[in-house]
């Protein structure tokens, strides 16, 4: 088995996509909710941009900052658990956790609203992030199977298949 860092919009989409389950009840909504989200991240860069004493009440409310540098260290944990300092150092896992931008969040869009994608990743990123013993049980592969749950639920088709035979 092996492991790497993700790339920060592996990470940030994993991040994103953790925060839709609890807000969404199916796909047709999933764009309101990044529009929502994406607000937030608006009005905390229009308080950096006007110098705002308030920034860190903008950050505050920032879920998507803090559930990012939460998957980000468990990938880095992951990696040094694998490949020790050495690989830690090589892979760029003691890089700073990636910023999450509005511009981010128009960017990713098209792969946020593609349940089918984001579970995916969300599996690439737990394939990447389970070496540490701390894996099991964590907030992220809580977050990870969360996203798989949801993605499935979008999926076409998914409401109209048969619960039982």
């Amino acid at each position: 088995m092996s492991c790497f860092m993700c790339s920060d919009d592996h990470l940030r989409v994993v991040a994103i996509a953790s925060l839709l389950p609890a807000r969404v009840c199916g796909v047709h909504e999933i764009a309101r909710v990044l529009s929502d989200l994406e607000s937030l991240v608006l009005e905390h860069e229009a308080a950096i941009g006007r110098g705002d004493t308030n920034v860190a009440l903008y950050a505050s409310r920032r879920e998507d900052l803090r559930v990012l540098a939460e998957l980000h260290a468990m990938n880095a944990e992951s990696v040094g658990a694998r490949y020790g300092k050495r690989g830690r150092e090589d892979m760029g896992a003691d890089d700073a956790v990636p910023a999450l931008t509005a511009s981010d969040y128009a960017r990713l869009r098209s792969t946020l609203v593609r349940p089918l994608a984001i579970a995916k990743l969300a599996r690439s990123y737990a394939y990447q992030s389970c070496e540490t013993p701390a894996w099991e049980h964590s907030a992220c592969d809580d977050r990870v199977n969360a996203i798989v749950s949801f993605a499935l639920g979008c999926t076409p088709g998914y409401d109209a298949a048969p619960w039982t035979i």
